[in-house]
Parts: structure tokens; sequence; C-alpha cells
């Protein structure tokens, strides 16, 4: 395809898949027991590590220390990324809240502003 550049279509059936077709949803629902012990046997992380010791490029606990830090980093980056994501979101919610309590307050109905308040506590 790389000589002729015309389409092709491939069917990849060896290959892992850690997350199923999404992330919000459990392959385990539709693959075979046989099917996830493979892909756990073909983790592309395991046998990267599995290559870079028979490789002699780092030792074990080299490698157990990239994986630590590399869960960390992305755990920090996943933290950092939804507070940015929520940040403006709160801005918001926390100016609408302003606005139904200034109409509570002018039309003398607290407990409508009280309750509308509570609402947004729970789950904001």
């Amino acid at each position: 395809m790389r000589k002729t550049h015309n389409p092709a279509l491939f069917h990849i059936i060896e290959v892992t898949q850690p997350q199923g077709h999404s992330t919000s949803g459990s392959h385990e629902r539709y693959k075979s027991p046989v099917r996830m012990q493979w892909e756990k046997d073909f983790d592309c992380i395991k046998k990267m590590k599995e290559w870079i010791l028979e490789s002699k490029i780092a030792t074990g606990g080299e490698c157990d220390k990239i994986q630590e830090e590399a869960k960390k980093h992305v755990l920090e980056s996943k933290t950092a990324a939804w507070r940015k994501f929520n940040a403006p979101l709160k801005e918001e919610i926390a100016e609408a809240i302003e606005k139904i309590e200034a109409v509570g307050n002018e039309s003398g109905d607290s407990a409508f502003t009280n309750d509308v308040y509570s609402a947004t506590q729970d789950r904001y």
C-alpha cells in the first residue's frame, strides 16, 4: 500500500485491548476467559518489560521504578486536567447561585433560594 498508495483494509485479530471498546464498558462481558487470559499474557507493557530485561537494557527494579513513576505522573496529570476542566463550570455555578440568591432576596422567598443552594452544594 505504501508503493501503490491504494486504500487497504486490515482485520487485526491478535491485538490486546485492555480497556475494551470504551472505558465505560467491561470487556469481560463479551470476551471469553481464554481471550482475556491471552490479552493478559500478551499485554504490550508486560512484553516490553520482558524484552528490556532479556536485552539487559535495564533491571527489574529499574523497570518497576519507571512504571511507578509513570503511574504517578498519569494520576497527577488526570487530576490536574479534571480540575482545569471543572474550574470554569464551578465559576458558572457560583455565578448562577449568586443570581438565584439575589432573585430570592428581592422576592423575599429565601426558602426557595436555600433549596436551590442546598441542591447545588450536594452536586458540586
